[in-house]
């Protein structure tokens, strides 16, 4: 990064020879050399105050200020002098506060201005409160203590940034000096090394406490040099140029170190400059040097200070008085423009070098760089001109020079070829040792400053753009901003002003986007400008806060290029094929210095470090490391901001290392170049930028880019076909051409699988939401279920006919991933192959032996032997028993024994066997007429109940078949499967152990019919239908028992009291009429009712007197559990009444309740839950469960209803209207108690106290649609009621 400048407030005082200066964010301090203090506002560049400070009981004349410092907790200056006196300024006056004998050389307030350290010239530090009391005096070196003032002594102090310590580095005269440190009580910790020579004057502890830095003149350099906290040396830096060091200052945030020096010159006096130095990967870089007038001569710098507040602030004065307030922010000088020519060149300033590498062609770790351009001044600013990228260079002396952009070497990738160690390519590795072209300086035409010009961008290729600072011509004090726009030519290399537009605020930032030549203007009071040539200047935007980066980029499907993919420059990474019209907005993005991200005004991100625009995404970091996406390519929406992410695999957010930063994202490219903290670089290749331009590529049907694309960045190679099925589908030729390559191919099928990556990996973040999932019964039944066989079958195809030799190896892979697996159909092109190379001379590329080494690494060795082995080919089976484990010794006796048996069909039943493949055995031993043949497959069939298959093969032999027929119906009627047994013994004409087998199910009719085919007589069908019906009855088939001792039994009476028992009133009555038995209906079915209706009344009220009781109960422990955390709070309370003895009652019967949850484990423990569960005991954790099921249970179902509709017709039916009436009351209003507990019962569990993660996987279980609907299907009200009862 480079440290810019966005604008310097130049400010020129009344007074002449300053001497010393203190300021905050808006006031300066000023001492000058009469000793004269004044207080001047930096905002209106007007005295507030002045007061001098010799005479009035305040300073001797001729006093020699030592220290002067700005104290905002007391809101005034504090002053020390040699002398020894200590005078505050407070209100527009001053006082002396105290003062020693021993004269002050120097003094210093920690950062938190409670304590003040004085060094005096006797060498002892004092150390005072702001109130000025006197804490501690100590001797700075305790060896050499000192009675007497020497004047000659001299000591710096400085503060570590927390306060805790500081450090002193005292000399007498032009000796060396010597660093001591110590803590806030001003104990001594530890000092310098003997023999270190230090200068005496120059001190500053950087604030985040990590060095300690001094500067240190050696014979041969003058250098800078570091300490640690304990005295050692922790290295140094060398300035590049004769000079001397007068004032070191870090900024508040540590990362920036002002240096006032004074360059010797040996034609003229020694000229004065700030340098501003910044650390970055061990090395030191010059990131700015502010140069001002000679010595002597008034202009040069006095003094500086770096802003308390504001870390990128710098305030300094010079000795004419002309007050400099530099505004400073990181940037990263990068060409930014979208277009496949960009370079991505990154130009990094340090000192009088510039420091340039294409990123798009490599990453080199900093300091190192492709080539450095060496000037002759110092660089302040690197700006690139759009499309040409000339790049130009401001330096410190205000002069303005144009370089050609840098050549490049030739491009040659290196490829990767299959089957090859190492990577191949042409030539050597490329050189990048050609400088950039100077084209020359730039003249200024007319009388134009570039000094006091800023922020400089290339518009076109004729128009810069700067903001200028000037003072104002009509006499205010306010600084005035321009917009300066100037013509250049490089031709005759002159620059023009042509218009100067006011800016109303204070700017920012100007920024001009290199592809639409739009040009924005942030101010300091949160507005956007837009400018627009020639001179239009007009308010834009108002943002939340004001942004001191800015950047535009436009929303919106873009234009396509048709043009011929020839290299990964030349794609057009956007998707969106079928817009034809260009429908984009332009959207600003803004960052400011507090991380808060904001595109078109909303804000993005509260925690943004960094951000960049790439050709379809905005990238942008975060200070939670992570980096993320917005897709440009669309539409602009709110929706479109949202980078929350989405699913598991949403590529769209990823994670970078801490404190990562976007350096830039090379357009028309994958490559994200990160910078660590600690300086070096890290180039990513993110997924959601591999997935554009991969899908892009697939668009243009360019396989081959695509493949290799994902190979290398290890996408999901199912890609290839998910993203458009019919495409790939369409064009599997040209695919399996552009591979060019059976390592590919085969790679490309080895990973193939039914999952849709498009859906799981990487669905469309954009359609995601409106997407419209269909159910999966209406799924098209051509989807991706059959995908990998579709893929290997369509591969295949084409393979056999542009190459089948060549390709042999994917061939097999085709039949490999294929779903099942055709393991016989691949091994069988393996015994082609052999057979080939028995019978032709000619030697094919791909052996036999080496197909099957390829097929034992796709597949485990032992399967492929037993599917060699089920081809009943032996010397095949060897030959990949070969490359197994097995030992021979024992695989080919085993083989040998298999090849000796006859028939064939019994050889082959015998491998099958042997494989457990029993179908297949069953099919070769069936057609073998030998009984023993026979035999074995009867065994065979009984032992794997292969029955059905034995009746299809021995369907010719009827004996036979009938025989298994008979074995197949033993094996039904022993495992309960009767009604087919019955069929099978039918169909053998076993008619005895069929209607034995249909006394086992409810078709008594096929009992009957088979036992009037046996031809039973009279007596036996009697005995039969009354030991039928009496089973029937046991079963509650009181309907069928009755109908089958009616129909052949011939006993009505018995079949009207089957029909009483079994509550079927009104069938009951029927044969009590068809048979003229009126008087059953007296004996029999009346005496039933009332027995009927008196046992359900008890039912009933017994239901009732439950289901209230525990419903209420229930209640009670819910309102418990909800109440008890609460009721321990709360005190004794009389009116609490009920809730506190329900609560008091519920607590009291848990004695053993905790609110510590204890885990529960084992099977002893989870057995011991369980019946906790079940046993429902008052009190208990499960409670609450436990009432719920019981009232569950307790609940009327269908059936029950049913049978009080029932009951209450038949009483009706025989006059007992009031007992109906009584009845259906009752179980009316346990209807409705019911229906009015459903809201508590369909209520999730209440957790207890202290057991809510115990509970929290039952509670998933129990969610209340889900009761609800189990609860709908538990009562459903019919229409039970009769109408006349109500």
């Amino acid at each position: 990064r480079n440290l810019s400048t966005l604008h310097v407030h130049s400010a020129l005082l009344d007074q002449d020879l300053q001497k010393f200066f203190s300021c905050d964010s808006e006031s300066i301090y000023v001492i000058s050399e009469d000793n004269v203090l004044s207080v001047w506002n930096l905002t209106t560049n007007e005295e507030e105050e002045s007061i001098p400070l010799e005479g009035d009981e305040l300073l001797e004349s001729g006093s020699e200020i030592t220290g002067c410092q700005f104290i905002p907790d007391l809101e005034a200056t504090c002053v020390c002098t040699k002398q020894g006196e200590i005078l505050l300024f407070e209100n527009g006056t001053a006082e002396v506060v105290g003062s020693f004998d021993s004269g002050i050389v120097s003094m210093a307030w920690s950062p938190d201005y409670e304590l003040v350290i004085f060094a005096t010239q006797n060498g002892t530090l004092i150390e005072m409160t702001k109130d000025w009391d006197i804490v501690t005096e100590v001797p700075i070196d305790k060896d050499q203590p000192s009675s007497e003032p020497n004047p000659e002594f001299h000591a710096s102090l400085s503060w570590r940034g927390d306060g805790k310590v500081f450090a002193c580095l005292a000399s007498v005269a032009d000796q060396s000096a010597k660093l001591y440190v110590f803590d806030r009580a001003c104990v001594h910790e530890s000092s310098s090394e003997q023999g270190v020579k230090i200068e005496g004057k120059n001190l500053a502890w950087r604030p985040s406490g990590s060095v300690i830095t001094c500067t240190q003149q050696l014979p041969h350099r003058y250098d800078t040099i570091f300490f640690e906290r304990n005295g050692l040396r922790h290295g140094e830096f060398t300035f590049r140029e004769d000079c001397s060091v007068r004032q070191l200052e870090w900024n508040s945030s540590s990362d920036l170190l002002a240096v006032l020096v004074h360059k010797e010159s040996p034609d003229s006096n020694a000229s004065t400059a700030i340098q501003i130095w910044h650390m970055n990967n061990w090395h030191w870089y010059l990131k700015q040097e502010l140069l001002y007038g000679e010595l002597s001569s008034g202009d040069e710098v006095l003094a500086f200070h770096w802003d308390e507040e504001d870390p990128m602030t710098l305030t300094s004065i010079s000795k004419a008085g002309e007050v400099r307030r530099a505004l400073f922010h990181w940037d990263t000088n990068v060409s930014q423009e979208l277009d496949e020519n960009n370079q991505s060149t990154v130009a990094v300033i340090d000192g009088t070098d510039l420091l340039l590498t294409p990123l798009r062609r490599l990453v080199p770790p900093p300091p190192m760089a492709a080539t450095t351009l060496s000037t002759q001044d110092s660089v302040r600013q690197v700006f690139f001109a759009p499309q040409t990228y000339e790049i130009f260079v401001v330096h410190s002396n205000s002069t303005l020079e144009c370089y050609r952009t840098m050549k490049l070497p030739e491009y040659m990738p290196s490829i990767k070829k299959p089957g090859v160690k190492g990577f191949t390519g042409q030539g050597e590795p490329p050189v990048f040792d050609q400088t950039p072209e100077r084209v020359g300086e730039l003249e200024v035409e007319g009388s134009l400053e570039l000094s006091s010009l800023f922020q400089w961008n290339c518009l076109d290729s004729h128009t810069i753009l700067a903001i200028s600072c000037d003072i104002d011509d009509m006499g205010s004090p306010l600084p005035v901003y321009s917009l300066v726009v100037m013509d250049f030519s490089l031709s005759s290399l002159s620059l023009s002003e042509t218009a100067r537009i006011t800016i109303p605020g204070v700017p920012l930032r100007l920024y001009c986007n290199p592809d639409t030549g739009s040009t924005f203007i942030s101010l300091s009071n949160n507005e956007i400008l837009r400018f627009s040539m020639p001179d239009e200047l007009q308010h834009y935007a108002t943002l939340p806060t004001a942004c001191y980066t800015l950047q535009s980029v436009c929303f919106g499907p873009k234009k396509k290029q048709s043009k011929k993919l020839e290299s990964l420059d030349d794609l057009d990474i956007d998707e969106d094929e079928n817009e034809d019209d260009e429908d984009t907005e332009e959207i600003l993005i803004a960052l400011n210095n507090r991380s808060r991200l904001y595109i078109n005004g909303e804000e993005v991100s509260r925690e943004c470090n960094s951000f960049a625009v790439h050709d379809r995404y905005i990238l942008f970091s975060t200070l939670t490391h992570k980096l993320r996406f917005i897709d440009h390519s669309l539409k602009y929406s709110r929706e479109v901001l949202e980078t929350t992410p989405q699913h598991t695999y949403d590529v769209c957010n990823r994670e970078v290392e801490r404190g990562s930063r976007i350096v830039a994202v090379v357009p028309k490219n994958t490559k994200v170049v990160l910078q660590m903290p600690r300086g070096n670089l890290e180039t990513i290749y993110p997924r959601a930028l591999l997935l554009s331009y991969c899908r892009s590529l697939l668009n243009h049907k360019d396989y081959r880019t695509a493949f290799l694309q994902m190979r290398q960045h290890r996408i999901d190679l199912n890609l290839l076909f998910d993203h458009n099925p019919a495409q790939f589908l369409e064009n599997v030729e040209q695919f399996v051409n552009d591979l060019d390559s059976p390592t590919f191919l085969n790679l490309f099928l080895s990973s193939l699988s039914d999952d849709d990556v498009c859906v799981t990996l990487f669905p469309n973040r954009g359609a995601a939401a409106s997407a419209l999932v269909l159910p999966s019964y209406l799924e098209p039944t051509n989807s991706r279920k059959g995908k990998v066989n579709r893929i290997c079958s369509a591969v295949r195809s084409v393979l056999e006919q542009i190459g089948p030799n060549r390709y042999l190896l994917s061939i097999l892979t085709t039949h490999v991933k294929s779903s099942p697996p055709q393991f016989g159909e691949a091994l069988e092109i393996i015994r082609s192959l052999r057979n080939d190379e028995r019978t032709e001379n000619a030697k094919k590329s791909i052996t036999a032996e080496s197909a099957l080494d390829y097929m034992v690494f796709l597949v485990d060795v032992n399967r492929l032997y037993d599917v060699a082995l089920s081809l009943y080919d032996f010397e095949l089976a060897i030959m990949v028993a070969s490359k197994s484990q097995k030992d021979p010794k024992e695989y080919l006796p085993f083989l040998k024994d298999l090849h000796e048996l006859s028939p064939p069909a019994y050889q082959k039943y015998a491998i099958d066997m042997h494989l457990q493949n029993w179908e297949k055995a069953l099919n070769h031993i069936a057609p073998l007429e030998e009984e023993e043949h026979y035999q074995r497959a009867v065994e065979l069939i009984k032992a794997q109940n292969l029955y059905s298959l034995g009746i299809r093969l021995f369907k010719e032999n009827q004996a036979r078949c009938n025989e298994i027929k008979l074995l197949y119906a033993k094996y039904l009627f022993k495992n309960g499967d009767y009604e087919e047994s019955a069929i099978l013994y039918q169909q053998c004409e076993q008619l005895e152990e069929a209607l034995l087998a249909y006394k086992q199910t409810s078709n008594w009719e096929m009992v009957f019919a088979l036992a009037e085919q046996l031809e039973y007589d009279e007596t036996a069908m009697k005995q039969l239908a009354v030991n039928m019906s009496n089973s029937y009855r046991n079963m509650g088939h009181f309907e069928a028992a009755a109908q089958i001792l009616v129909e052949y039994a011939n006993e009505p009476v018995q079949a009207i009291q089957c029909l009483t028992q079994g509550c079927v009133w009104t069938s009951a009555i029927r044969l009590c009429h068809k048979h003229h038995m009126k008087e059953m209906i007296t004996e029999v079915i009346d005496p039933a009712v009332q027995e009927s209706h008196s046992i359900y009344l008890e039912m009933l009220e017994s239901k009732v007197e439950s289901y209230s009781k525990q419903f209420e109960r229930l209640k009670v422990v819910k309102r418990s559990k909800l109440l008890m955390p609460q009721m321990a709070k709360l005190p004794a309370d009389p009116n609490l009444g009920d809730v506190f003895s329900e609560t008091s009652s519920f607590a009291s019967s848990r004695s053993s309740f905790s609110y510590v949850s204890m885990s529960e484990g084992g099977t002893k423990k989870r057995k011991r839950k369980k019946k906790k569960r079940i046993s429902g005991k008052e009190g208990s954790l499960y409670e609450e469960e436990y009432l719920v099921d019981a009232l569950k249970k307790l609940i009327p179902m269908e059936a029950e209803q049913q049978n009080v509709h029932q009951l209450l017709k038949i009483l009706l039916l025989l006059g007992y209207n009031e007992e109906a009436t009584e009845l259906q009351s009752i179980f009316q209003n346990f209807n409705k108690l019911v229906e009015s507990s459903l809201d508590v019962l369909i209520a999730p569990l209440v957790p207890m106290p202290g057991h809510e993660e115990e509970q929290e996987e039952d509670d998933k279980m129990k969610e209340k649609i889900e009761t609800k609907e189990k609860l709908d299907r538990l009562f459903k009200p019919t229409n039970w009621k009769l109408s006349c009862l109500s």
